[in-house]
């Protein structure tokens, strides 16, 4: 048995007095580490035996807790209305939070919390923040003893996610140092599209910036030729960098939809926008923008209004981050209309949208997963919103807990939905009424820790699944 195999035995062994018993047991064969772990093994903190009492589902629980955090990723289910059921429980709360804490500190290889999003409300008090630490450090970034461009840097700092440390177990001496070497190395996977030399290698480059880009289009539009390089080196992503002072772009702004060819050469394939106090995109931002697979909003955190077929006809798009539209209200018709390679989309960044255009996912078809959790303030949804959405098999709605208003033929034609959970009797009435097509039933489960489903057939259907 191995120091590794003994640290198992401690953490999962409830009962101290068993774990010096097994102690005792290792020290008669001579184990050299038992030695060495007496002391942790014999006292235990408040919050080790707050850990340690938990159940076994519990600590399952905070360990998907914790990964999905960590990668950015939705919570199960399941795991969920476990921890809601422990942690409304007053012996089990700070277990809870302490398990998913120690989960969250890089796999304890160190004491640094680094996510990709925001930590949770309920966990804020037990941290402290970093991440302004970390814009400081990107600030006072120096390249071939040139400070860093101003809209390289803002584009880092929504790259880099956020940091904090526990209140517990602060970083060890050194550890800025390290995340200083790492926003240094960082830097240099960008480049100003200006600075860039004819075959140029661009080798560890990941980034090309336009900075300043104004209300229109003609910053790109006029640089066909610099962008070429896309064709040699596809892997690049175009950061779109607005002036601070922009707050409106016009129509069109990505798609030349009056002219002759789009603004955006067919060899983007992947696309990263910053503005500070851009606030309103106007209609078809990306129409027929057919070759684009990728794109990030994380730096429009101002952005509150966006109009008609954003991206209308982008039938290559895989892949779109929007955990940056905080701020983002209203989104006008057809947004992922025939977006028809688009597989899955996480609303959980646009917490403060509350109305969603009509034909909204309409001929999204390869579209087999929505996570909608994020939408607690969504008051309104639109005709067709997920009409002609052919691959999509369920949908959540329980999140949607503020939703009044669903208009016409939600989900009409959609062919192999069969089964949406909605957030409570009242709401599914709302998509009962407009269903049209598709959906063998509705289920009705109380969000977010119910216990029971209660499955109710939708209209026209004769049929009820228990």
């Amino acid at each position: 048995m191995c120091c590794d195999s003994l640290l198992i035995i401690q953490h999962e062994t409830k009962d101290f007095t068993m774990n010096k018993l097994l102690l005792v047991l290792l020290s008669l064969y001579a184990l050299p580490t038992a030695d060495l772990l007496a002391a942790e093994v014999t006292e235990a903190t408040p919050e080790q035996q707050s850990t340690l009492d938990l159940p076994v589902e519990v600590l399952d629980a905070t360990s998907m807790y914790a990964k999905a955090l960590k990668a950015g990723d939705h919570v199960p289910d399941d795991a969920m209305k476990v921890l809601h059921r422990a942690h409304v429980m007053r012996d089990k709360k700070e277990g809870v939070i302490h398990c998913i804490i120690q989960k969250i500190m890089d796999a304890g290889r160190s004491k640094r919390i680094h996510l990709p999003n925001a930590i949770p409300l309920f966990l804020r008090a037990f941290v402290t923040d970093k991440t302004s630490a970390v814009y400081d450090m990107i600030n006072n970034i120096i390249i071939y003893q040139m400070s860093l461009n101003p809209h390289i840097k803002e584009h880092m700092k929504h790259s880099v996610g956020h940091y904090y440390e526990s209140k517990e177990d602060q970083w060890e001496t050194g550890f800025e140092q390290v995340i200083q070497n790492a926003l240094d190395a960082m830097a240099q996977q960008y480049r100003l599209l200006d600075a860039i030399e004819k075959d140029a290698t661009l080798n560890g480059v990941q980034f090309i910036v336009i900075p300043d880009v104004g209300d229109t289009d003609a910053t790109i539009t006029n640089r066909w030729k610099d962008l070429a390089l896309f064709k040699k080196h596809p892997h690049l992503t175009l950061v779109v960098s607005f002036n601070d002072d922009l707050t409106r772009v016009g129509n069109g702004f990505c798609s030349d939809r009056l002219g002759t060819r789009p603004t955006l050469p067919a060899s983007i394939k992947k696309l990263s926008f910053t503005g500070k106090n851009l606030q309103t995109i106007g209609d078809y931002f990306f129409y027929e923008a057919s070759a684009l697979a990728s794109v990030d909003f994380r730096g429009l955190g101002a952005l509150t209004t966006v109009g008609r077929g954003f991206f209308y006809d982008a039938r290559s798009l895989t892949s779109v981050n929007l955990s940056g539209l905080r701020a983002l209200t209203t989104v006008g018709h057809n947004f992922f209309y025939d977006a028809r390679s688009l597989t899955s989309v996480d609303f959980r960044g646009l917490s403060a949208l509350t109305t969603a255009g009509g034909c909204f996912f309409s001929y999204a078809l390869s579209l087999t997963s929505v996570d909608l959790s994020g939408l607690g303030a969504l008051t309104t949804i639109e005709n067709y919103f997920f009409s002609d959405a052919h691959s999509l098999t369920s949908l959540d709605l329980r999140g949607l807990s503020a939703l009044t208003t669903v208009g016409r033929h939600f989900f009409s034609h959609a062919s192999a939905l069969t089964r949406i959970l909605c957030h409570n009797e009242k709401q599914a009435q709302l998509i009962r009424d407009q269903y049209v097509g598709g959906a063998a039933c509705i289920s009705v489960v109380q969000h977010p820790a119910a216990t029971d489903t209660a499955a109710v057939p939708a209209s026209g259907n004769a049929s009820t699944v228990g």
